[in-house]
């Protein structure tokens, strides 16, 4: 499958999410891959992949999530509202996440 065909993959398939915590609105976006959940900023080009850095530091490029995020369009991301006494948790397991990849 070529990136194109993953990116529009991610985006059919609804992939993309958006955490939002209120009423703060905080919000914490994440691209579902096909084993893990990848936590990235649109306005850092940052995605917390392995392929990010091997395609921006080398390539300097995006990775496909990063790609996929750009390209989706409102209606195409699932928005999960959290309460914000629940964000240090939800900081914490993503966290936990990380080091488990």
């Amino acid at each position: 499958m070529d990136e194109v065909q993953k990116i529009n993959l991610i985006i059919s398939e609804h992939r993309i999410k958006l955490h939002r915590f209120n009423p703060s609105k905080r919000e914490i976006w994440c691209v579902v891959g096909n084993k893990n959940e990848y936590w990235f900023d649109q306005s850092l080009d940052f995605c917390s992949c392995k392929g990010y850095y091997f395609t921006r530091f080398n390539k300097n490029d995006l990775c496909y999530h990063l790609k996929s995020a750009k390209a989706a369009k409102i209606k195409d991301v699932d928005i999960i509202e959290f309460s914000d006494d629940e964000y240090d948790d939800f900081l914490l397991s993503i966290i936990n996440g990380l080091f488990d990849q």
